[in-house]
């Protein structure tokens, strides 16, 4: 992706979809690091994102939670 003001873009394949109600968790592998969202189940469709299909992870360096940088949590929720 090019043109965006993030600066924290992660290639990456979808691990796991986990449906719940409207919305779907997603975790995605990056090169071994488990980066999780939550996206509408609509997106998922019109992306057609499914397990192990590639994506790019953008992330604005506001969405961190501070109180989680520098610990051994397996996955990060954005």
């Amino acid at each position: 992706p090019q043109g965006l003001s993030a600066r924290n873009i992660l290639p990456g394949q979808v691990a796991t979809l986990s449906p719940s109600g409207a919305e779907v968790s997603v975790e995605i592998d990056c090169n071994g690091a488990l980066i999780a969202a939550r996206v509408t189940a609509a997106a998922i469709r019109e992306l057609g994102l499914a397990p192990g299909c590639p994506v790019h992870v953008v992330i604005k360096s506001a969405a961190f939670d501070p109180a989680g940088i520098g610990t051994s949590r397996s996955a990060v929720a954005i």
